[in-house]
């Protein structure tokens, strides 16, 4: 089987109307691989994990999720591949973390089987500790 790539950034660029964050990166992630996003608060480490996302447009080059563009792709779409949680998220009400995780599941409308997985991954994540917190409270 081909080695294809989760994640590609083909020459991407980000910008703020005050700067240049990103210029020409080209990043290829594979199935196994973890990277890490470092630098000083204002780098555009959020700029550039919310362009992964979809959640922002890139001011120059392409984001795959796959082989396919994230600028082609709906939002329903790319709900199954990945999911954004910025620092700057604030809930108004009260949630545990389950069922704040299971929000991100009704794409899927598996509502049987739905908690068993999030609670799986939960586990996964080492975060099952967390499940019965208030989201507010973290």
């Amino acid at each position: 089987m081909e080695d294809m790539a989760l994640l590609t950034l083909r020459a991407l660029s980000l910008r703020t109307p005050q700067r240049c964050l990103v210029d020409a990166l080209d990043l290829t992630v594979r199935r196994g691989e973890r990277w890490v996003v470092l630098g000083p608060n204002g780098a555009g480490k959020s700029t550039l994990l919310a362009a992964i996302a979809g959640a922002r447009k890139g001011d120059g080059g392409e984001i795959l999720i796959g082989r396919t563009p994230v600028k082609d792709r709906r939002a329903d779409e790319l709900a199954r591949d990945r999911a954004l949680l910025t620092d700057r998220w604030t809930d108004p009400f009260a949630s545990s973390v389950i069922d704040t995780v299971l929000t991100a599941r009704y794409v899927f409308r598996d509502e049987g089987h739905g908690e068993a997985v999030a609670r799986l991954w939960l586990h996964r994540l080492d975060c099952a500790q967390l499940a019965d917190r208030d989201v507010r409270l973290l």
